[in-house]
């Protein structure tokens, strides 16, 4: 505890105070610190699963998130390999897209809540549907987000770092 107080007080680790005075570190700053004295912290690294078929927006999401510090980016263009890899990485965090061709993200979503091993993992949809085509198309479970296309690079990043970095505010 005292050489974590030790970098904070000496700007080694990023930080800062709550309303009640105590001092929260972000993971990120953990993660560099320890890339810089370790040189190896794969295993620390937080996992997004990204699905998305547009190959464009996948490139461009792909691209924005893997300038996270900390975050290890797995980008897949449908479903079923988007699950195949969810299964082999147990990611922190799946964004999907829910209209894509053979299995929707429904689908997806309907078999990623029915495995409990994934029951904590947070789920986000990135969607041009609208909240009225999402209800007539069986609607979502209440406890992911939904994040409404157009999306930039920029709004993909933010989401995912407030995501990964505060997951109490979602929970």
């Amino acid at each position: 505890m005292r050489t974590a107080q030790t970098w904070v007080e000496a700007g080694t680790l990023d930080s800062w105070k709550t309303p009640g005075g105590h001092r929260r570190v972000r993971r990120s700053s953990v993660l560099k610190l320890l890339a810089q004295r370790k040189g190896n912290v794969a295993d620390l690294s937080r996992k997004v699963v990204l699905i998305e078929d547009d190959p464009t927006l996948l490139a461009v999401y792909e691209q924005a998130l893997q300038t996270l510090t900390g975050v290890k980016v797995f980008a897949q263009a449908d479903c079923f390999t988007g699950l195949m890899k969810i299964g082999e990485v147990h990611p922190d965090l799946i964004l999907t897209d829910l209209r894509m061709v053979g299995m929707d993200g429904f689908e997806m979503i309907r078999h990623i809540r029915a495995d409990a091993r994934l029951s904590h993992t947070a789920l986000a949809v990135l969607t041009g549907m609208t909240q009225d085509e999402i209800v007539a198309a069986g609607g979502l479970p209440d406890n992911l987000d939904v994040l409404y296309k157009p999306l930039s690079g920029n709004d993909i990043r933010e989401y995912v770092a407030t995501r990964l970095n505060h997951p109490s505010a979602y929970a």
